[in-house]
């Protein structure tokens, strides 16, 4: 019988994480508690998690930024629109 469990990062994201969890994922941790399985996350997981969020935040800022753009010149020579997005500071999203 083990002892330990440790969290890989495509396991984690492929069961949602940190969203939501998979039922999958949610048994395991049910499992593991009741049997007093100690699990565990490695730091290098754990940062691999948070720059995967950033990226992924990074993209859909800028795709939204190509949105707006979009509409402005859409817009351009009918009416000016006065729609912008604000900077995000990456350095505090997603320190929970």
């Amino acid at each position: 019988m083990f002892t330990r469990l440790y969290f890989d990062t495509s396991e984690l994201v492929a069961a949602g994480w940190p969203r939501r969890l998979s039922a999958d994922l949610d048994n395991v941790l049910t499992l593991t508690r009741n049997a007093q399985i100690g699990r565990f996350l490695p730091r290098a997981v754990e940062v691999e998690l948070q720059q995967q969020w950033q990226r992924e935040l990074e993209d859909k800022t800028t795709a939204v930024r190509a949105s707006v753009q979009a509409v402005e010149t859409h817009l351009r020579g009918i009416q000016q629109p006065s729609m912008s997005v604000s900077e995000l500071d990456l350095t505090k999203a997603g320190d929970d």
